[in-house]
């Protein structure tokens, strides 16, 4: 400010004008620092003045540079105990979920096998960042930069080369403390860079320095573990070292199971958990439970971002779960609708569902029940009894001391129940496989399994309207006929639960920006009406 001042003299010269002139210098510097002192105060930073970027380094979109966050970058982890247990599909699909709401950077620090970097790829390369300080040499080569790729809109991940021997000796050597200082460091400015709000750190599978560093720096550590005896004791081993290499005690370590098999229920792990372990991990509750989802596993290598292009699978809506529980209170605004406009009794439903279909729709299931049911019941009698020649169907159920009209009643049912189980298997393939198809663009596909689901329903709908129809004109009284009540009950529960599950599905498309899926479920859905209100008034609207 001084140096302002002389130089108002010199320029003004003595007198009034000269110190007129002063004070107008001087009004002008105090002005300039108060605004500097309300940037600091606002979380904000003397930014140099912005230099054009080079000629291979594509710029950061203006508008996203110019998103000035109050707080510093939100950094979740992801740890496990041992590899193989999914820890990188679901710091993917976490990644994936959180950029539908703000811009989010995924690492890879998995130095040694660097699986999530060749799995996204190194296209779209749009700027360089200095390598972590603990990685750096005192000689400045080529290699002191690493590459931040755009994988998708608003989601951004590193990559880099393989580790020199010097990196990785380096590496292994350094104390967690000063590596956790110096991935905070870079973490924060890479960050800063891209102009991200979320950081989500892919650690190695197993307990070593980086994965504990991780944990230090993050604001929730997500322990991944299988249900298993083996897996667990690594979980909890895990937890152990971490203790040990760590001086922190505040921690948030939350543990998330994955890959459970149909034989578990939600219940019974979550009851497991409370009893057991929840103390070690400061009394915080079970984050989430992931059943294993085959088809997902065999797609992840084809689609990284499995929550794009099966949104309806239980590893999208479990994911958009975990991140509401965790960031719901914290960071609200920044979270995509989706996940903001969780319902509670929603998310209960979500936490303790493992997808698994009830067992009077399993296929398998029913199938040996009602196999083992029609020949006990139809053919134990005649069996047992050798001088018995039926002579036409209704001696079948003679045997059993049920009349012709009741036993076709019966079979009629479980031939319902059948043609039912199997036809939501296959509806449920062919919506799954559209869904697939309209997320990855991929619209010539889309389309005829969009018309096989059109076809597969029309036939099935009409005939629940035109049972439903016909029960209403038969038995005007349903009181005179409680079997035929029951009937016409379980026939529109049907067809209400099916339409109300189906119009869900078309809302809940309001809140993922999808306007061409959106108006293809609407007329889907306008479609089904068609078909089960025609069956019903064909029969009815003769009565």
């Amino acid at each position: 400010m001084d140096e302002d001042m002389r130089r108002g003299h010199a320029l003004f010269g003595s007198g009034d004008l000269r110190r007129f002139a002063s004070l107008l210098l001087l009004a002008s510097c105090s002005f300039a620092g108060h605004c500097h002192g309300e940037r600091i105060l606002q979380g904000g930073a003397c930014r140099p003045q912005r230099t054009q970027p080079a000629t291979k380094e594509k710029a950061i979109p203006h508008k996203q540079k110019q998103i000035m966050r109050s707080e510093e970058p939100y950094i979740v982890s992801f740890v496990s105990g041992k590899g193989g247990v999914g820890k990188t599909m679901l710091a993917v699909a976490f990644a994936k979920e959180l950029s539908l709401g703000s811009p989010t950077l995924l690492i890879d620090l998995d130095f040694f096998n660097r699986g999530l970097s060749a799995l996204l790829g190194s296209k779209n390369p749009i700027t360089t960042v200095p390598k972590p300080r603990f990685l750096r040499s005192n000689k400045t080569t080529e290699d002191d930069t690493w590459s931040v790729v755009k994988s998708t809109n608003n989601l951004y991940h590193i990559t880099y080369p393989d580790l020199r021997p010097s990196e990785m000796r380096r590496f292994a050597t350094l104390p967690v403390e000063r590596l956790a200082d110096a991935l905070k460091e870079f973490v924060q400015q890479t960050a800063e860079k891209c102009g991200c709000s979320f950081v989500v750190l892919d650690c190695h599978g197993g307990p070593d320095n980086s994965s504990f560093a991780a944990s230090i720096i993050s604001d929730d550590t997500l322990l991944i573990s299988e249900p298993d005896r083996v897996t667990f004791r690594g979980t909890l081993n895990f937890l152990r070292q971490l203790d040990t290499a760590s001086d922190e005690s505040d921690l948030q370590i939350h543990l998330v199971f994955n890959k459970v098999v149909p034989h578990f229920s939600g219940f019974f792990l979550k009851t497991f958990y409370n009893r057991t372990i929840r103390s070690e991990f400061g009394g915080r509750p079970l984050l989430g439970i992931f059943p294993l989802e085959v088809y997902l596993t065999k797609e992840f290598e084809k689609q990284p971002f499995l929550t794009k292009v099966y949104p309806n699978s239980l590893l999208a809506k479990k994911t958009r779960l975990m991140i509401h529980t965790l960031l719901a209170s914290r960071r609200r605004v920044t979270l995509s609708p989706a996940i903001r406009k969780i319902s509670r009794p929603v998310r209960w439903f979500r936490m303790m569902s493992l997808g698994k279909l009830p067992w009077f729709l399993d296929s398998n299931k029913i199938m040996f029940l009602l196999v083992a049911f029609l020949v006990l019941s139809l053919f134990g009698n005649h069996v047992l009894s050798l001088h018995h020649r039926p002579g036409k169907l209704g001696d079948f159920f003679g045997g059993i001391s049920m009349s012709s009209v009741a036993g076709a009643l019966v079979v009629g049912l479980l031939t319902l129940w059948v043609v039912f189980t199997l036809f939501i298997g296959w509806f449920r393939m062919l919506d799954r496989k559209f869904v697939y198809f309209m997320r990855a663009k991929s619209h010539s596909l889309a389309v005829p399994v969009y018309l096989a689901l059109c076809a597969t329903i029309f036939p099935a709908l009409w005939g629940y309207g035109a049972a439903i129809g016909l029960c209403v004109r038969e038995y005007g009284s349903p009181t005179d006929s409680p079997g035929e009540l029951a009937v016409l009950c379980m026939l529109a529960l049907f067809s209400a639960g099916f339409l109300s599950t189906q119009a869900w599905k078309t809302y809940r498309l309001r809140l993922e920006r999808q306007p061409l899926e959106m108006a293809l479920r609407t007329l889907f859905f306008i479609y089904l009406l068609v078909a089960s209100s025609s069956g019903a008034l064909m029969t009815w609207g003769e009565w």
